[in-house]
């Protein structure tokens, strides 16, 4: 009788399915925390850049200039 070969076999140096979940979570890991970094990054930045603007307090909504000639 011959003897059952198993069907999958791990070759010698290839990474197994646990190796391969823990590299995935480190990499999801990093890219988050890059991620929520950027985010914290700019806010600051807009806040820092728009929050002390003087805006004039014209509505930007207001149709006042289609009564004018563009010319």
């Amino acid at each position: 009788m011959s003897k059952k070969v198993p069907v999958r076999k791990i070759a010698s140096g290839q990474p197994s399915v646990q190796e391969a979940l823990k590299a995935a979570g480190v990499i999801v890991g990093v890219g988050l925390a890059a991620g929520v970094s950027l985010v914290l990054v700019l806010d600051k930045v807009k806040k820092d850049i728009f929050v002390n603007e003087d805006w004039p307090d014209e509505e930007w909504s207001s149709d006042d200039w289609a009564d004018e000639d563009l010319d």
